[in-house]
């Protein structure tokens, strides 16, 4: 498989922090905190310079606040509210380039009240502006070249005032061209009741992919609802983009219209209208959202900090979905702490219970690794390091890595699910896990999980590398397992392990797998199990070490350790080299093995 870097994101993402994209609508729409974007496969792109079709002014603000202009020249002039709902944009003085949608107009004293400058600067006396009323091209909506008769269906605008950028589908093979009109007929009633669409390009469309901003549509909150100042977690459920993990809202959710990922305002008694969590049946979540889980096309998982929620049905406020409690006991870690197994039971990582497996169909929650990952999570941080899950359909597993952002450094372990073993990978530098995701091929040699690492690289496990590969070069794998410790004697006296005889892999002569590389063994000994266990996580000097060569059923190594318990360590860290062990057998004392 090829891989290709979109070189026009290079650079304008924030890696360091928590980031989710997902896949809807042939786009790919990335949260990254207060980075949006947008990666657009279908759709071309034209530049215009102005969506009106009647204006009035230009006008400079006799006196003017954050949200008030007042022109005391054109007082009387004009009726109340004959200008509300129109959009005052501002061409020179104190915020040149921003506009303001009108949400009341005082004929009497010519006064514009609105909500604030699209870039948040305040107005004042220099402040040069017109007033237009638009006849926007909206979702949906069918423009046709008035020279070039090219037809094109509206899906994006990024300025309902000013100079913007159009992003459409088009439904033939005609080209725009420059300076045309583009003519139609808007399909929403408060729309077309302004009459016809008709705005002239400032430029040839041009092909995709494209890369833009992530905003509301047209930029223009006002009319179109308006997306969280920050936010990390998007994710698609029921045609609908969901959006949550906001800074300032940590327990709100946002979705957006039914079939039309730019509508997050909400529509009265309109079934597919866009909602946010508010009182009632579809409230907020009540705890900090940390992952988007959708399940099926009936509900999405919340996972937050200490419980699990569900979105059930449709999220519309007049459709009767409704939030139910899954798990009030554990939480989640992060925006992508989960995945589905084969079957269609959901992993997530929990921050008390670790590794936890989730029954789709009771929503009952099994602990499979509570003795071992909680005492490693306890000493990281959801908001400094990221925990992914991925399953291995080859291999029948789950990949867990975990990845320290601020460092650049990760590891990672592997769950068997058909042994239960959870299993330490101990990862290069350059290695460390930023992506992981499950690759679904027609070609079952394809299929496997990639994983995105911190030198750019994506790269796949496999069974048949001996060595790292950390970009222009290798790095030697350090391998090593350490057998359960053994008492030496049946009673609590110090004992003697004679010997250790070997079977290594491979050997035959005629056999398909490769014959086994060196194994060096290391025997600590010590007066109790722990004493024992401890010297070999600290990778202390072993009491025995010795090297044995070659596959199959090697000679018999004499060790001759002493002690009242004794541990096995088999391992090899040369470059380019594996081993693989079928049995071990220890000869103690008094005849036991």
């Amino acid at each position: 498989m090829a891989f290709a870097e979109f070189v026009a994101a290079r650079g304008d993402l924030n890696t360091l922090d928590q980031l989710t994209a997902c896949s809807l609508f042939n786009k790919v729409f990335v949260a990254n905190g207060t980075i949006h974007r947008v990666l657009d496969f279908q759709n071309v792109k034209i530049t215009y310079g102005n969506l009106s079709s009647t204006s009035y002014g230009p006008w400079t603000a006799t006196s003017a606040t954050a949200t008030t202009i007042t022109v005391s020249g054109q007082a009387g002039n004009y009726a109340d509210d004959a200008m509300n709902g129109m959009y005052l944009y501002v061409s020179g003085g104190t915020g040149t380039g921003e506009y303001a949608y009108i949400t009341d107009f005082n004929g009497t004293t010519a006064t514009f009240t609105f909500g604030g400058l699209s870039g948040g600067t305040v107005p004042d006396a220099t402040t040069a502006f017109s007033v237009y009323r638009k006849q926007l091209p909206v979702y949906g909506d069918v423009l046709t070249g008035a020279t070039s008769g090219a037809r094109l269906v509206v899906d994006f605008i990024t300025k309902a005032a000013g100079p913007g950028t159009l992003y459409c589908k088009k439904l033939d093979t005609t080209a725009v061209q420059s300076g045309e009109l583009l003519v139609g007929t808007s399909t929403v009633s408060w729309n077309s009741s302004l009459g016809d669409i008709s705005f002239a390009t400032t430029s040839t469309e041009t092909a995709g992919p494209h890369w833009y901003e992530w905003t509301s549509y047209g930029d223009d909150p006002y009319v179109f609802g308006e997306l969280p100042d920050s936010f990390y977690l998007v994710a698609p459920y029921s045609s609908r983009l969901f959006i949550a993990g906001s800074s300032d809202e940590p327990n709100q959710w946002w979705a957006s219209k039914c079939s039309n990922p730019w509508m997050y305002a909400i529509e009265v008694n309109n079934d597919l209208s866009a909602n946010y969590g508010l009182a009632g049946n579809l409230g907020e979540a009540g705890d900090l959202i940390r992952a988007l889980i959708p399940v099926k096309d009936d509900r999405i998982l919340l996972g937050c900090a200490n419980s699990i929620r569900a979105i059930v049905g449709n999220p519309s406020p007049y459709a009767g979905g409704e939030m139910n409690e899954v798990d009030l006991t554990h939480g989640i870690w992060g925006a992508k702490s989960w995945c589905y197994d084969g079957s269609g039971s959901l992993y997530y990582i929990s921050p008390v219970g670790g590794l936890c497996k989730m029954n789709m169909v009771l929503y009952t929650t099994e602990v499979i690794t509570s003795a071992t990952l909680p005492k490693l999570l306890s000493t990281l941080n959801p908001a400094t390091h990221r925990i992914e899950l991925a399953y291995e359909s080859t291999l029948e597993g789950i990949w867990i890595t975990i990845t320290d952002l601020v460092n650049a450094t990760g590891s990672a372990y592997f769950y068997s699910i058909v042994t239960g073993g959870l299993f330490l990978v101990v990862l290069q530098d350059e290695n460390a896990v930023y992506s992981a995701v499950s690759f679904v091929a027609n070609d079952p040699t394809k299929r496997g999980v990639l994983f995105g690492c911190r030198d750019g690289y994506v790269r796949e496990f496999k069974a048949t590398a001996k060595s790292d590969d950390v970009g222009s070069t290798d790095a030697a794998i350090s391998a090593s397992v350490a057998l359960p410790v053994m008492a030496l004697s049946k009673v609590d006296e110090e004992g003697r392990m004679r010997s250790i005889t070997l079977s290594t892999g491979g050997g035959e002569a005629s056999g398909t797998y490769t014959d086994t590389d060196a194994v060096t063994i290391s025997i600590y000994t010590g007066d109790d199990a722990e004493e024992v266990a401890e010297k070999i996580r600290d990778a202390e000097t072993p009491d025995v070490t010795g090297t044995v060569t070659g596959a199959g059923r090697q000679l018999r190594f004499r060790s001759r350790a002493r002690g009242r318990y004794a541990g096995i360590v088999l391992s090899n860290d040369a470059a380019d080299s594996s081993f693989a062990i079928n049995k071990v057998v220890a000869d103690l004392e008094g005849g036991e093995e």
